[in-house]
């Protein structure tokens, strides 16, 4: 009898142990699953809208206007809040990515946990995905110190040919060679202040140290100027600009 009941406490343990370790598994690949799944869309969504305005104007001025909800960053860890941007003039992350029943959507994010659902994230394919009525399209921009570099990617990249013939490049992560004395770039996104009436980029020697130019567009052909300061408020500040002095006349080779 005695080992009749050893022999059942014996077996019981081990149907115990190997339930728990199925349950483990089972757990384990779910994340593994979820990880998997979400790289379909972790990484940098652009507004199609603002996406195709660049592509035909080359405006990023005028493009800026053409969405609300204009940029998604979504990370890989969905412990990690999404970074949203609207209009190019407010950076939200308090959004979360969570997976329900085979499908992600968009989550308000409180102390890390889902608050309220948003919307469902719709995914078209590995480069398109919808979220509402927004319609996002994968952009691979490069990401420092929390900008991320779109217009670099977008308009700018590339390698051009100046007056001389000389060989200028754009590289979309801000740096640019062969334009001088500058090394760097950033081409502003937001547009929303005075002053702002056209188009601008800053050059500089330094990542630190960058001024205001304007710049035009004109499919492969990009005019660079000095900014002139057409009108001041009460206090001095420029609140109207015009294109002064050309400095660079490039045309874009490839």
């Amino acid at each position: 009898m005695n080992r009749i009941v050893l022999l059942l406490l014996t077996l019981s343990g081990i149907m115990s142990c190997r339930a728990d370790q199925q349950s483990s598994n089972e757990n384990a690949k779910g994340a593994n699953e979820n990880i998997q799944n979400q790289s379909v869309i972790t990484g940098n969504w652009v507004n199609e809208k603002y996406y195709k305005s660049i592509a035909s104007d080359q405006s990023p001025r005028q493009a800026q206007k053409t969405c609300e909800f204009c940029f998604l960053n979504i990370p890989s860890n969905t412990n990690k809040p999404a970074k949203a941007i609207y209009n190019f003039h407010e950076a939200l992350d308090y959004f979360i990515v969570k997976k329900t029943d085979g499908t992600f959507d968009l989550w308000s994010e409180e102390n890390n946990q889902p608050k309220n659902k948003i919307d469902a994230i719709n995914i078209k394919s590995g480069e398109q995905i919808k979220i509402g009525v927004n319609t996002f399209l994968r952009i691979h921009c490069e990401e420092e110190d929390g900008r991320f570099k779109i217009l670099e990617q977008l308009l700018f990249k590339g390698s051009y040919l100046n007056e001389e013939e000389a060989t200028v490049t754009f590289k979309n992560n801000g740096e640019v060679n062969g334009l001088g004395e500058y090394k760097y770039y950033a081409p502003l996104t937001d547009y929303n202040d005075a002053g702002l009436n056209i188009d601008q980029l800053q050059l500089g020697k330094t990542k630190d140290d960058l001024n205001a130019f304007g710049f035009k567009f004109k499919k492969k052909k990009l005019e660079i100027f000095v900014l002139d300061c057409k009108t001041k408020d009460d206090q001095g500040n420029c609140v109207e600009v015009a294109f002064g002095q050309k400095l660079f006349n490039l045309k874009k080779s490839k």
